[in-house]
């Protein structure tokens, strides 16, 4: 989220609301409304497991999925309601624990977020970020949602006018 509102040079302001567990279901939907009923917050997501957070109060906002297409692998919604997923690949982070292992760290760094620029490269060649961005069986700025892509046009043009100001 700060890299997008970096790169939009919008200001940003991110509310975390633990729920005490990955899968809780009916604490995720509560949260949500509370988020959305309280804070009047713009986009929903998540680091827990249950596609509650779909359900939430305003199914009109755009919800960002976790670890996987939710749209395309789970069928939990559409790209009416999912503007884009994230996939975490986690071999790439298990990849850099190992290497530190490997290097001498007997403690390895524990590595539970790496950024866009960080990559693993297979034995055949192919680089694998760690990161990525999916939805509706999409990868890449294809997997962004048409409902979603032009409020990041209409975003980005208003943030390059500003820019020329």
């Amino acid at each position: 989220m700060q890299d997008a509102a970096k790169l939009l040079n919008k200001d940003i302001t991110v509310y975390v609301k633990y729920a005490g567990d990955w899968y809780l279901p009916t604490e995720e939907r509560d949260i949500a409304k509370t988020l959305v009923s309280q804070y009047n917050v713009d986009v929903l997501t998540q680091q827990t497991d249950s596609g509650s957070l779909l359900t939430s109060p305003r199914r009109k906002d755009l919800v960002r999925g976790k670890d996987m297409d939710i749209v395309g692998f789970y069928g939990w919604s559409s790209t009416d309601t999912v503007a884009v997923s994230f996939d975490t690949r986690w071999e790439v982070l298990y990849d850099a624990i190992l290497k530190d292992w490997q290097a001498g760290n007997k403690n390895p760094k524990t590595v539970l977020y790496l950024g866009m620029a960080d990559t693993m490269t297979l034995a055949d060649g192919t680089v694998e970020p760690t990161v990525d961005i999916m939805n509706n069986n999409k990868v890449g700025i294809d997997a962004i949602s048409p409902k979603a892509l032009p409020l990041i046009h209409r975003n980005h043009r208003s943030c390059q006018q500003d820019e020329t100001r």
